[in-house]
C-alpha cells in the first residue's frame, strides 16, 4: 500500500498522463465518436478515470498534510458556483441568432471537465509531487522524441495526415514527402504537403513540438552531445514539416535565441561548455533547418491564400453592376426587398469576392443580419481580411442582438452557441466563458509562473542562469502565441504540455532554494 500511495508513484502516474495524451490524440483524429457511453466519448473517458485515479494517489499521499487540499477545495467551490451561474447565462441566450446552437447544458458542462478542468487538477498535483528538473529533462526528451519521429516517419512514407484539412469532407494523406519539395512539388495544392501525422490539430501539434524545442535546444546546448544535436535536428525538420507560420517561424525565432543565449550562457558566463565543437554542430543544426524551410510549402500557401482572392474580369464587372445598384437603392432612401433578396443571394454565392469566409455567412446568415452584412460589404472594412478579428466582430453584433451584454461578458455564451473558435486564445475563452470562466480556466498556470518568478527574483544575480532564460522562452512565447493565433488553450493535449513546463519551472525554483 505504502509504494502505492507513494510520491514516486504519483509522480509516474502523472507523467503517465502526459504521455497518455500522445496516444489519446492520435485516437481522437480517427475514432473520438465511435464508441460513446452515455453519450461520452470512450476515448475522453479514459482520461476522466484516470483522473480519478490520480485524485485517490494524491489523497492518500497528502493525507497528513491537510493545508494541501485548501487551495483545491476552494477552486472546486468556485468553479462550482461558476458553473450554475454560467449554465444560467447560456440557457438564456437567444438560439435564434446563430446557425447550429442548441440548449445542452450537459454537453456544455462536458466540455469545460474534459478540455480545461482536467489539466488544470493534473497541475496542481504536479506542483506538490517530487518533479525533479532530471525528470522534467528525461520528459521533455522522451516527448520530442515520440511526436517528432511520428510526425517525420508517417512523412517519409506518406502516410501522414495533411496539415490544413479544415475545409476537406474528410482527413487525406499528404501528397509529397520532405524528399519530393526539392524535385516535385505539388505547386497547385501546396498545403497537401504539409504534414501532422497522425496527431488531431496540425495548428495545436506546431505549437506543442514548438513549446518542446525550446528545451531541446536547451539540453542540446547543456550537454553539447552528438545524439542532443541529432533530436534537435528531428524536432526542427518536424516543425518544419508541419507548415504552420507558427511551428515555422517559430522554429526559426527558438533557434536565434538559443544561439544568443549560447553566447551570454555559454561563452561569457560559461555556464555550460560552448566551443568550436558545439558551434559546428549547432550551425549545422540551423542550416538544415533553413534549407528545409526554403523550399517547404508554408511560402507556398501563404502565396495560394493570396490568389484565393482574385478576381476574374467577368466577376469584377458582375460586382461592379451590384454595387452600382447599391447606389440607386440607397438614393432612393430604402432599400426594397427584392433587392436584399438579390443582394443576399449574391454574397452567398460569390463570398470570396468581398473577402467573406463562407463559414461565416453559415453561421451567422445575411437574410437574418442583413444591416450588419451590407455595412460590411459596402463599407469595405479592413478587418474583412483578418479572420481572427472578423470573428470577433461578429461576436460584438451577437451580445448586442442578445441584450444581455454584462451576463455574456462575465460567464459566456457558452461553446454550445456554436461560436467558432477565433483562433486567439483568451478571446475565445472569453467569448464562450466569459471573463470569470476564463479567470478560472487559464490564470492558474499564469499565476504560478508569475509566483515562480517571483521565487526566482528574491535571489536575482542566483536566478540569472540559462536554465531560467529557457523557461522564459518556453512559457512567454506560447503565451505570445496563443495570444496571435490559439491553439494553446484549445485542447487538453497541449495545455497539459503547457502545465507541465510551468509545473517544471515552478519546482525548479523550489529546489534550486
Amino acid at each position: 500500500m505504502k509504494k502505492l500511495f507513494s510520491q514516486k508513484a504519483l509522480l509516474f502516474e502523472l507523467v503517465g498522463f502526459v504521455f497518455l495524451q500522445i496516444i489519446i490524440d492520435m485516437l481522437r483524429l480517427v475514432n473520438e465518436d465511435r464508441f460513446q457511453i452515455f453519450g461520452i466519448s470512450f476515448i475522453e473517458l479514459i482520461n476522466i478515470l484516470y483522473l480519478g485515479v490520480l485524485t485517490v494517489t494524491f489523497f492518500f499521499v497528502n493525507l497528513k498534510k491537510p493545508k494541501v487540499f485548501i487551495p483545491i477545495i476552494i477552486y472546486s467551490v468556485l468553479v462550482g458556483l461558476y458553473s450554475v451561474l454560467h449554465i444560467m447565462n447560456i440557457l438564456s441566450f437567444n438560439q435564434d441568432i446563430l446557425t447550429g446552437s442548441e440548449l445542452n447544458w450537459f454537453k456544455e458542462i462536458y466540455f469545460i471537465i474534459r478540455i480545461y478542468l482536467i489539466p488544470v487538477f493534473v497541475f496542481y498535483y504536479f506542483l506538490f509531487s517530487d518533479l525533479s528538473f532530471k525528470m522534467f529533462e528525461k520528459v521533455v526528451t522522451a516527448l520530442s522524441i515520440i511526436i517528432s519521429s511520428v510526425i517525420v516517419l508517417t512523412n517519409i512514407f506518406k502516410v501522414s495526415f495533411i496539415c490544413y484539412a479544415s475545409t476537406l469532407e474528410k482527413n487525406s494523406f499528404i501528397t509529397r514527402n520532405i524528399f519530393e519539395w526539392f524535385y516535385n512539388p505539388d505547386k497547385e495544392y501546396p498545403s497537401f504537403m504539409t504534414s501532422k501525422g497522425w496527431f488531431f490539430m496540425g495548428n495545436q501539434i506546431g505549437l506543442i513540438l514548438f513549446m518542446l524545442f525550446v528545451f531541446v535546444v536547451m539540453l542540446a546546448l547543456k550537454y553539447g552531445t552528438v545524439s542532443r544535436y541529432l533530436l534537435l535536428c528531428l524536432n526542427g525538420i518536424a516543425l518544419v514539416m508541419i507548415g504552420t507560420k507558427v511551428s515555422t517561424i517559430g522554429g526559426t525565432i527558438v533557434l536565434a535565441v538559443g544561439f544568443i543565449f549560447a553566447i551570454i550562457f555559454g561563452v561569457l558566463l560559461k555556464q555550460f561548455n560552448f566551443k568550436w565543437k558545439q558551434f559546428i554542430m549547432y550551425f549545422i543544426s540551423v542550416a538544415l533547418v533553413f534549407v528545409l524551410i526554403a523550399f517547404s510549402p508554408m511560402f507556398s500557401i501563404q502565396q495560394s491564400r493570396t490568389e484565393a482572392f482574385e478576381v476574374t474580369e467577368e466577376q469584377k464587372e458582375a460586382t461592379e453592376e451590384m454595387m452600382a445598384e447599391v447606389e440607386i437603392q440607397e438614393k432612393g432612401g430604402k432599400l426594397s426587398p427584392e433587392f436584399i433578396k438579390s443582394f443576399s443571394k449574391y454574397v452567398n454565392e460569390n463570398p470570396y469576392l468581398f473577402r467573406i469566409e463562407p463559414e461565416f455567412l453559415e453561421l451567422f446568415p445575411i437574410e437574418e443580419n442583413f444591416k450588419f452584412w451590407y455595412s460590411i460589404i459596402v463599407g469595405g472594412s479592413n478587418w474583412q481580411v483578418d479572420y481572427r478579428l472578423f470573428k470577433s466582430k461578429i461576436y460584438e453584433e451577437v451580445i448586442r442582438i442578445n441584450s444581455n451584454e454584462m451576463g455574456d461578458k462575465l460567464f459566456g455564451i457558452g461553446y454550445i452557441s456554436n461560436f467558432p473558435y477565433s483562433e486567439k486564445d483568451f478571446v475565445s475563452q472569453n467569448i464562450w466563458f466569459g471573463y470569470l470562466g476564463t479567470a478560472l480556466f487559464i490564470c492558474p498556470y499564469i499565476l504560478v509562473a508569475l509566483y515562480g518568478v517571483y521565487l526566482a527574483l528574491r535571489k536575482i544575480k542566483q536566478c540569472f542562469i540559462y536554465e531560467n532564460g529557457f523557461f522564459a522562452l518556453g512559457i512567454c512565447a506560447p503565451l505570445l502565441l496563443s495570444i496571435m493565433a490559439g491553439h494553446l488553450f484549445f485542447g487538453i493535449f497541449s495545455i497539459t504540455i503547457f502545465a507541465f513546463i510551468v509545473a517544471g519551472f515552478y519546482k525548479f525554483q523550489t529546489e534550486r532554494k
